[in-house]
């Protein structure tokens, strides 16, 4: 994956590339023949010439304070100029950072997800200056922020290099923020003559629910899972139409092991009928045998008898996101399916499928209806 705008232009920057190692809509999800599809909404637009009247174009603030700057932050909207890396924007589906301070040093930490993969970069810098509403960071090089609050719930962070800005980003503690503030954020940038914007619209709160539904297993995938696991549910980046069905069916993974590959298949049954939908095949480099593709498979932590595996493939052109979650009963709690749809979006996969077969219990193990 490349680098993204922000945080791109500086070499001291650590880049670490997760495995997903970390973490609604403003409507729920819609249920439509078993199928939950969740859209991500994404608005990019060149911000044209800047407004006639621009005087009172400001954004204001509240008074400096530091410690409220700190935590976790969604971002909901962004500007930059003219930037090659404006072309990988549209494949991330969410952004988030993490504003914290060690010692003297001012940490932050942002986010990225797209296609089941998480980066991560990382600013570290000193503070350099400060007056009653801001305060400013240098990396000692050529990077500098400056952290700004227009109200206790949203942060505006303004990334410079070289002299010159790279881009403003508008973030907020929870998934939205309210209309008027991204348009008045949006007219402020513009009056400074920035080129490109683009709008967030969350699905869920990010920065808050990731990082503690979607934690890597410490062991690998072909150690603890080999055999077959009833499927119950699955999400993907695109749409699978072998789920779009309208009779009952189920799904299994099978897992095998051999001294040289690892063999993913996932298999649909209809009455005594069989189909193999997909089966990915690993090397002990992470290539696909059948494709000039990468493909990674992470194991992420779930309750006893219970399966939860992300399947990543990554090639020139394009890729795919899985998320598979298995139940050797076959049987899942409604708070558990809840809990996967959350799974799947900071999986960056929208569209969750339920497969039909399955049974569904409430919290005292009772089938729903």
């Amino acid at each position: 994956h490349d680098a993204l705008p922000i945080f791109a232009d500086s070499e001291t920057h650590d880049r670490i590339h997760h495995r997903l190692s970390i973490g609604d809509h403003q409507a729920p999800p819609k249920m439509i023949h078993g199928i939950f599809v969740i859209i991500l909404a994404l608005g990019s637009s060149a911000l044209g010439d800047p407004p006639s009247e621009c005087g009172d174009a400001e954004m204001g603030s509240i008074p400096l304070n530091v410690k409220q700057m700190e935590g976790k932050w969604n971002l909901i909207a962004m500007v930059w100029d003219d930037n090659p890396w404006f072309q990988h924007i549209r494949q991330v589906t969410f952004f988030w950072t993490e504003v914290t301070t060690k010692e003297d040093v001012k940490e932050i930490a942002t986010y990225y997800g797209s296609l089941g993969y998480v980066s991560r970069f990382v600013f570290q810098g000193k503070k350099i200056s400060s007056d009653e509403s801001s305060i400013s960071f240098s990396d000692g090089a050529n990077l500098g922020m400056t952290l700004t609050q227009p109200s206790p719930d949203s942060l505006i962070l303004t990334e410079v290099g070289d002299d010159k800005t790279i881009g403003v980003y508008l973030y907020s503690r929870s998934k939205t923020l309210v209309p008027e503030m991204v348009e008045k954020f949006k007219r402020w940038t513009a009056c400074k003559n920035h080129t490109h914007f683009l709008q967030y619209q969350n699905a869920i709160d990010y920065a808050s629910i990731c990082p503690d539904v979607l934690i890597p297993h410490k062991q690998a995938a072909d150690e603890v899972v080999e055999g077959h696991w009833p499927l119950v549910a699955k999400a993907a980046n695109v749409p699978d139409n072998h789920y779009h069905v309208r009779i009952l069916f189920s799904s299994q993974l099978d897992f095998s092991v051999s001294k040289k590959t690892s063999s993913i298949k996932e298999v649909q049954s209809i009455g005594s009928q069989e189909n193999l939908l997909k089966e990915t095949q690993v090397d002990g480099e992470c290539k696909l045998v059948s494709d000039d593709c990468t493909a990674h498979v992470t194991l992420f932590k779930s309750r006893k008898d219970t399966l939860l595996v992300g399947v990543e493939k990554v090639c020139k052109v394009g890729g795919e996101a899985t998320l598979y979650f298995s139940v050797k009963s076959g049987k899942v709690k409604k708070s558990e399916a809840d809990i996967f749809k959350q799974q799947a979006l900071c999986y960056s996969a929208d569209f969750v499928y339920f497969v039909p077969n399955t049974q569904v219990l409430d919290s005292e193990g009772d089938k729903l209806e």
